[in-house]
């Protein structure tokens, strides 16, 4: 399997998980660093979940 035919899947996936768990991961954060940084916390967080997801 290609790497090609692999990426609508892959991008599937990571928008699956992205709208099952974005609204408590920006809570959970926003409760420990406060709102200025929740949002570049949980991009970061799903950054790693991207780079990742083919493991």
């Amino acid at each position: 399997m290609s790497h090609a035919s692999r990426a609508p899947d892959r991008e599937h996936t990571f928008r699956s998980l992205y709208e099952a768990v974005y609204p408590d991961l920006l809570r959970f954060v926003q409760r420990r660093t406060g709102r200025n940084h929740a949002e570049d916390v949980a991009a970061d967080a799903f950054l790693v979940v991207w780079r990742s997801l083919d493991e």
